[in-house]
Protein backbone atom coordinates (compact mmCIF):
# COMPACT_ATOMS: atom_id res chain seq x y z
CA UNK A 1 0.00 0.00 0.00
CA UNK A 2 1.37 3.51 -0.87
CA UNK A 3 -0.21 6.12 -2.74
CA UNK A 4 -3.86 6.28 -3.31
CA UNK A 5 -4.73 7.30 -6.53
CA UNK A 6 -7.31 10.30 -7.04
CA UNK A 7 -9.37 8.28 -9.64
CA UNK A 8 -10.14 5.56 -6.72
CA UNK A 9 -10.66 8.23 -4.67
CA UNK A 10 -13.29 9.71 -6.63
CA UNK A 11 -15.15 6.48 -7.09
CA UNK A 12 -15.24 6.04 -2.99
CA UNK A 13 -16.28 9.69 -3.32
CA UNK A 14 -19.08 8.39 -5.08
CA UNK A 15 -20.04 5.56 -3.86
CA UNK A 16 -20.34 7.36 -0.41
CA UNK A 17 -22.45 10.23 -1.72
CA UNK A 18 -24.86 7.77 -3.39
CA UNK A 19 -25.13 6.10 0.10
CA UNK A 20 -25.75 9.32 1.96
CA UNK A 21 -28.43 10.52 -0.78
CA UNK A 22 -30.64 8.09 0.41
CA UNK A 23 -29.30 7.32 3.66
CA UNK A 24 -28.29 11.22 4.73
CA UNK A 25 -25.53 10.51 7.54
CA UNK A 26 -23.82 6.80 7.91
CA UNK A 27 -21.38 5.51 10.35
CA UNK A 28 -17.55 4.94 8.72
CA UNK A 29 -18.10 1.41 10.96
CA UNK A 30 -20.62 0.55 8.27
CA UNK A 31 -17.90 0.10 5.85
CA UNK A 32 -14.94 -0.64 7.88
CA UNK A 33 -15.90 -3.95 10.47
CA UNK A 34 -12.83 -6.15 9.96
CA UNK A 35 -15.97 -8.38 7.93
CA UNK A 36 -14.97 -10.06 4.40
CA UNK A 37 -18.14 -9.17 3.54
CA UNK A 38 -18.33 -5.73 4.27
CA UNK A 39 -15.50 -5.88 2.35
CA UNK A 40 -16.69 -7.25 -0.50
CA UNK A 41 -19.66 -5.09 -0.71
CA UNK A 42 -18.08 -1.89 -0.23
CA UNK A 43 -14.79 -3.12 -3.34
CA UNK A 44 -18.23 -3.67 -5.20
CA UNK A 45 -19.97 -0.07 -4.54
CA UNK A 46 -16.55 1.25 -5.17
CA UNK A 47 -16.24 -0.47 -8.42
CA UNK A 48 -12.92 -2.60 -7.71
CA UNK A 49 -11.57 -5.76 -7.46
CA UNK A 50 -11.24 -7.27 -3.68
CA UNK A 51 -7.49 -7.12 -4.73
CA UNK A 52 -7.43 -3.91 -5.59
CA UNK A 53 -9.20 -3.51 -2.57
CA UNK A 54 -6.52 -5.18 0.12
CA UNK A 55 -3.52 -3.52 -2.24
CA UNK A 56 -5.22 0.24 -1.78
CA UNK A 57 -7.48 -0.73 1.06
CA UNK A 58 -10.64 0.28 0.44
CA UNK A 59 -11.62 1.48 3.97
CA UNK A 60 -8.72 3.89 3.66
CA UNK A 61 -9.80 5.12 0.23
CA UNK A 62 -13.79 5.69 1.66
CA UNK A 63 -11.87 7.90 4.77
CA UNK A 64 -10.00 9.85 2.04
CA UNK A 65 -12.80 10.91 0.10
CA UNK A 66 -14.51 11.50 3.66
CA UNK A 67 -11.52 13.64 4.76
CA UNK A 68 -11.26 15.72 0.75
CA UNK A 69 -14.92 15.93 0.89
CA UNK A 70 -15.63 17.43 4.91
CA UNK A 71 -12.77 19.99 3.42
CA UNK A 72 -15.00 20.93 0.50
CA UNK A 73 -17.78 21.31 3.21
CA UNK A 74 -20.21 18.55 1.23
CA UNK A 75 -20.20 16.35 4.19
CA UNK A 76 -19.18 16.84 8.03
CA UNK A 77 -17.43 14.13 10.17
CA UNK A 78 -18.70 13.74 13.73
CA UNK A 79 -16.50 11.74 15.84
CA UNK A 80 -17.93 9.53 18.38
CA UNK A 81 -16.83 7.38 21.72
CA UNK A 82 -17.20 4.11 19.72
CA UNK A 83 -14.27 2.19 18.39
CA UNK A 84 -13.93 0.77 15.19
CA UNK A 85 -12.19 -2.73 14.94
CA UNK A 86 -8.38 -0.98 15.36
CA UNK A 87 -9.47 0.40 18.06
CA UNK A 88 -9.64 4.25 16.65
CA UNK A 89 -12.59 6.21 16.90
CA UNK A 90 -15.63 5.04 14.97
CA UNK A 91 -17.40 8.63 13.03
CA UNK A 92 -20.26 9.68 11.79
CA UNK A 93 -20.73 10.86 8.28
CA UNK A 94 -23.56 13.38 6.99
CA UNK A 95 -24.17 15.14 3.60
CA UNK A 96 -24.27 18.82 4.42
CA UNK A 97 -27.08 21.39 2.92
CA UNK A 98 -24.10 22.43 0.82
CA UNK A 99 -23.31 19.29 -0.56
CA UNK A 100 -27.24 18.23 -1.39
CA UNK A 101 -26.67 21.63 -3.64
CA UNK A 102 -23.30 20.69 -5.19
CA UNK A 103 -24.42 16.85 -5.96
CA UNK A 104 -28.13 18.79 -7.52
CA UNK A 105 -26.02 21.27 -9.69
CA UNK A 106 -24.16 18.58 -10.78
CA UNK A 107 -20.58 20.36 -9.86
CA UNK A 108 -17.75 18.31 -10.53
CA UNK A 109 -15.43 16.77 -7.44
CA UNK A 110 -12.13 17.89 -6.61
CA UNK A 111 -9.92 14.89 -5.28
CA UNK A 112 -6.50 14.27 -4.87
CA UNK A 113 -3.67 11.61 -4.17
CA UNK A 114 -3.68 11.03 -1.09
CA UNK A 115 -0.92 8.27 1.36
Amino acid sequence: MGLRPSELIEQAALHLLAVLQTQGSVLYSSFYDGNEETNFRLCEGIGITVDDGEWYSAEALIDNAAAQLEQQGIVELMWLETRLVDDEPDYRITLTDTGRSTLQAGTQLSVCDSE
